[in-house]
């Protein structure tokens, strides 16, 4: 017992100890990517317009579903890797954390079966009939939904540094994630997305196909992590403020 409890504060550290320093870097990281959510809405708002905003809203409730079924594998294998750690045993710790693999890449397979089928139609209905928010929507979650093996690896891994014990690591990583993603997003939503608009003639800035690809990439490194809304962040066809006048 004693080369299982050598350096591991879980099962050697003071109790109160241990949960402070387990509680407060994931109050941290919500509330930083809590920040994010509402940086993300300003920046759309404000550079790119209320379209997009409309199509990130029409889509949540699908980011939800994404973000609830990534907690729901890596959750699961922490609960069990964890233990496996526990007790000492490397090669069923390794059996676990292939295994999450595996079902995450089983998931998101169906995920994106799902929506390449019906999820383009659910959200031109949910778009009653507006084209520019319709699309706008289809995009973001176009791209969530391709990216999303990756998400779902990054949030494995994430929990399988908090099973080691390695919460800093874990934190540094996912809270310097966030601020690079809020920088990104407002690179190419406030300054890539004003360039692309300006350097277009004006009778055709509003419905422009040049200026569409420079929103949706913003942000394409973000985990969920829980991973969170405003993680790929459409343009679509909405014009920029200066475009309106």
């Amino acid at each position: 017992m004693t080369d299982l409890s050598e350096g591991n504060t879980f099962l050697t550290g003071w109790l109160p100890g241990v949960f402070i320093k387990t509680a407060a870097p994931i109050v941290a990281i919500t509330t930083v990517n809590g920040l994010f959510t509402v940086v993300d809405a300003c920046f759309l708002g404000a550079y790119v317009g209320p379209d997009a905003l409309s199509a990130v809203s029409l889509i949540f409730p699908g980011l939800m579903l994404l973000v609830a079924l990534q907690s729901l594998v890596s959750n699961g294998m922490a609960s069990i890797l964890a233990r496996r750690l526990g007790a000492g045993n490397r090669d069923g710790a390794r059996r676990v954390f292939a295994s999450a693999h595996a079902l995450a890449l089983a998931v998101t397979l169906i995920l994106n079966l799902v929506y390449w089928t019906v999820g383009r139609q659910v959200i031109d209905a949910g778009a009653a009939g507006n084209t520019t928010v319709a699309h706008s929507a289809m995009l973001f979650m176009g791209a969530l939904i391709a990216c999303a093996p990756v998400s779902f690896f990054l949030s494995l891994h994430l929990d399988g540094l908090r099973c080691e014990g390695k919460i800093g690591f874990m934190t540094l990583v996912t809270l310097s994630a966030s601020l690079l993603n809020i920088l990104a997003n407002w690179l190419f939503m406030a300054v890539m997305h004003g360039v692309c608009s300006i350097r277009q003639p004006a009778p055709s800035r509003r419905n422009s196909s040049v200026s569409q690809p420079c929103s949706p990439i913003a942000g394409a490194g973000r985990r969920h992590s829980g991973l969170p809304p405003g993680w790929l962040l459409p343009n679509g066809t909405a014009s920029s403020p200066s475009a309106r006048r």
